[in-house]
């Protein structure tokens, strides 16, 4: 389990991530974040996640979105 003070909610057509330092981790469940606006500092606690399941059969945009990795938060405010 991570917590992170300051990672800033980042949105676009290939999903929901959390930027921390400047690197982006991609929210498997990122409707935890539907009520924070992008680009709106959150203070979580996260864990890495090896896949997600909430992508299974999801379509998204072709753009490549350079990422550090998956995460799944478990409290965000």
């Amino acid at each position: 389990m991570f917590k992170c003070e300051s990672a800033k909610v980042v949105r676009d057509c290939t999903g929901t991530y959390l930027q921390i330092d400047k690197k982006d981790y991609l929210v498997c469940n990122s409707a935890i974040l539907k009520n924070f606006k992008e680009g709106q500092t959150v203070s979580a606690t996260f864990e890495k996640a090896d896949y997600c399941s909430e992508f299974e059969g999801q379509v998204v945009c072709m753009m490549y979105h350079k990422n550090d990795g998956k995460i799944r938060v478990t409290s965000v405010k």
